[in-house]
């Protein structure tokens, strides 16, 4: 019996790194020919071939528990994918119980995403569709959920990639926990260019007063729609040295888009949700809520040419600053159906008038298949 114990455990680490090695998809990676993923060590294979993978598609065929990572690569989970501008098609498929832990690099499932550009697209009239058949998007990332993720890190830490530039991301669910030290995005920190649809957001903001963001920290040039904001901010630790130099640094979406910054609300604000020269929401809706050591406070402003049918819960709201007609209502106003007067119920979107908030029926699916 202890001849078998000791045989164990000298076999351990080889298990271990057996469960961390690359195994390539099927598939050639092209459009017609995609990569086919359908277990955690095909990401391991994508991670340690990012470079000649970075234009290549990639398409999900199974869902894919990926607990074991927390284990990995000495504690520090899985490692982010790198840089992409390909095409990954989640299959309506989920990625749960993912663990990133990482020091100098960004905790997310890809470090960028797209092909940075210098021009902005032409949104300032057009319709959602009309922009985004003006403008060529190679990058694409869709009906892929990541449940239960754990995302930590010294400097930054996101839902899906540190930078996300022409790009269209389209069905994603991210649900867990991002916790840094520095900044936090709950889908990015920068995003420019770039068109997010029927995407949802339930994530924990986990930080000792880093500058977080419930979707984006910075957006330039960006058109959001149809997308659900939940999850929580909570605090832990004081830092009186930022709350009194930085008073607004905690962000649902900041842009500025290279204009001058707007006048700052009173410093004992601490989310701010400022959308500011390009950047557009469509029928959005954010339940965020904060839970700080010190007293609630949240901040939404939504200039109101730039928010069309887009709403945040005021009674998640302590304070609230915006311009144009009120976008803040209370909750028993956003659980009635009557209140979203163009939003697609028939396709999009789904509500229990008068008992719940709109879902997205799509999400909905996947959060009910895990």
């Amino acid at each position: 019996m202890k001849k078998i114990l000791v045989l164990l455990l000298l076999l351990s680490p080889c298990l271990s790194l057996a469960e961390n090695s690359p195994v390539k998809p099927k598939g050639s990676g092209s459009a017609e020919d995609p990569y086919l993923i359908d277990r955690i060590e095909n990401l391991v294979w994508f991670r340690e071939n990012s470079s000649e993978c970075a234009d290549k598609h990639f398409k999900m065929t199974a869902d894919i528990d990926a607990s074991e990572t927390r284990g990995w690569n000495g504690a520090r989970g899985f490692l982010p994918l790198g840089h992409f501008n390909g095409t990954f098609d989640g299959g309506g498929h989920y990625i749960s119980n993912l663990y990133i832990a990482t020091s100098s690099e960004p905790a997310a499932l890809f470090t960028s995403l797209g092909k940075k550009t210098p021009f902005p697209f032409p949104f300032t009239t057009n319709s959602y569709e009309e922009t985004l058949e003006s403008v060529k998007i190679d990058t694409c990332v869709k009906d892929l959920a990541i449940l239960n993720c754990m995302f930590s890190s010294d400097k930054t830490a996101c839902g899906l990639a540190k930078t996300i530039s022409l790009s269209k991301i389209t069905d994603v669910l991210i649900t867990g926990t991002l916790q840094s030290k520095l900044k936090e995005g709950g889908l990015a920190l920068n995003c420019s260019n770039s068109f997010i649809e029927g995407c949802a957001f339930d994530i924990t903001h986990r930080n000792n007063y880093c500058i977080a963001g419930g979707i984006f920290l910075k957006a330039d040039n960006v058109y959001i729609k149809n997308c659900l904001l939940l999850g929580d901010f909570e605090f832990v630790g004081e830092s009186p040295e930022i709350e009194r130099s930085k008073p607004n640094q905690h962000a649902l979406v900041k842009s500025f888009g290279g204009k001058p910054k707007p006048k700052k609300p009173a410093k004992d604000y601490d989310i701010v949700c400022v959308s500011k020269g390009e950047f557009r929401l469509e029928n959005c809706l954010m339940l965020t809520k904060l839970f700080s050591s010190k007293k609630d406070r949240n901040v939404h402003y939504f200039p109101n040419e730039k928010s069309i049918n887009s709403f945040y819960s005021t009674d998640n709201v302590k304070k609230n600053w915006h311009s144009g007609e009120k976008t803040g209502l209370y909750n028993e106003r956003l659980l009635k159906k009557e209140t979203y007067k163009s939003w697609d119920f028939d396709s999009v979107w789904e509500i229990e008038d008068g008992k719940s908030f709109p879902k997205l029926r799509k999400l909905e699916k996947m959060m009910k298949r895990e």
